[in-house]
């Protein structure tokens, strides 16, 4: 799986992302080292153990409490979430 590189960018400037209404942060929504990365297959025998797939991502820090957030990062979560949609696409 791949995703467009420009979810991984930060840029200094504003996103208008419709259809939401208002301009907000044109930040990354993913990290830069996101992948899913899936052993290669080797002769194994039945006493091995076989190796499964991982998904690498970065520490974020502090997890959010949505409940805590103003409005205006509210908006801009829903932005992410549009951006993620639309890359689909």
């Amino acid at each position: 799986m791949s995703l467009p590189k420009h979810l991984m960018e930060d840029w200094s400037g504003l996103n208008l992302v419709a259809p939401h209404k208002w301009p907000v942060p044109a930040d990354a929504i993913v990290p830069k080292f996101y992948r899913y990365y899936v052993p290669v297959k080797s002769r194994q025998t039945s006493s091995q153990r076989s190796l499964s797939p991982i998904l690498l991502v970065e520490e974020c820090g502090v997890p959010i409490d949505p409940r805590k957030l103003s409005i205006d990062e509210r908006s801009q979560c829903y932005t992410h979430t549009l951006r993620l949609h639309y890359a689909d696409q």
